[in-house]
């Protein structure tokens, strides 16, 4: 165990010690879970104007040790039968967890956030951590520095999958097929960042291979389209493991979301009746129209349990 003192702020960070990856059948709940402890110890005024802590829940010092306590906030197979049905059930679950945080912002930003916060579930430092849809590298780079920084230099890469051709096909509105195009070998990325270009349905594959025994603690599905998530989440499921960390960035609060994102993740429940989702929250507002909302709201984030 370390001890880190910046200022007032005491970090103590667990030793993660090395588990057994070799486990075929990688059932659910067999991966231990591995949490990072932060304790805050604020002495003045300025420490907290530097320093928002978040509260996020009821009980929040609980939370993650029995997930029985907290069933209000798991997605119940038996509450929706079709689509329309499953987008206001997720809206409410999720407006029924804010987060608070100032300023209100991206929900990745909140998971990874430098330090942290003592009551927000954070990945689990072994197994595959993957990004999909890179675009300029900016929250590929941010989780790979917390990464980085929390987990230590020999963690562990970070991988980013893209075509870096832009959209396969068109998104909605204003996005067409090739927005979002970019030069991978031009972008600055961290040192613990792995760059694999290629459609998912193909790269994805390949790349499981090269861990064919190890669980999955971390995606971000930024891809928008709807084939782009179906292929991640039907090509990572018997990877999912309990404690596996599921963020969306564009899940609702924009023009035609229902045919994108959270299609993919109904269709993907639906098929996986066993597998339990719990949410989150949203740091930001969420609007239960199909209305154009602020990039902020149109993420929101999921452990398996």
């Amino acid at each position: 165990m370390a001890l880190i003192l910046f200022g007032s702020i005491l970090f103590i960070l667990p030793r993660f010690d090395s588990v057994n990856l070799m486990n075929p059948s990688l059932r659910m709940g067999s991966y231990a879970r591995k949490r990072i402890i932060c304790n805050i110890t604020i002495s003045n005024k300025t420490t907290l104007k530097i320093l928002p802590i978040i509260k996020t829940y009821e009980n929040s010092t609980a939370y993650g040790v029995n997930y029985s306590k907290y069933t209000s906030y798991l997605l119940e197979r038996n509450s929706f039968d079709n689509l329309s049905q499953f987008i206001n059930y997720v809206k409410q679950k999720v407006m029924s967890r804010k987060i608070i945080h100032q300023p209100p912002g991206r929900f990745l930003t909140t998971v990874f956030h430098f330090p942290p916060y003592p009551d927000m579930i954070v990945p689990y430092c072994d197994g595959l951590w993957m990004e999909f849809g890179v675009f300029s590298g900016h929250t590929l780079n941010h989780a790979a520095r917390w990464k980085s920084l929390y987990c230590g230099n020999n963690s562990g890469l970070v991988y980013g999958f893209d075509t870096f051709t832009g959209l396969p096909t068109d998104w909605r509105p204003g996005f067409p097929k090739g927005a979002f195009a970019g030069n991978h070998s031009q972008l600055h990325i961290e040192s613990n960042v792995a760059l694999v270009k290629g459609l998912f349905i193909d790269s994805l594959p390949q790349e499981l291979l090269k861990h064919k025994h190890t669980p999955i603690s971390y995606v971000h599905i930024d891809c928008d389209i709807y084939e782009g998530a179906r292929d991640i989440l039907f090509l990572l499921a018997s990877r999912f493991v309990r404690g596996t960390l599921l963020i969306f960035d564009e899940l609702f609060n924009y023009s035609q979301h229902g045919k994108h994102e959270i299609k993919a993740l109904f269709e993907f429940l639906v098929a996986n009746y066993n597998l339990q989702l719990e949410v989150l929250g949203s740091a930001y507002p969420i609007a239960f129209d199909d209305i154009e909302g602020s990039w902020e709201s149109q993420s929101t984030g999921f452990v398996v349990v």
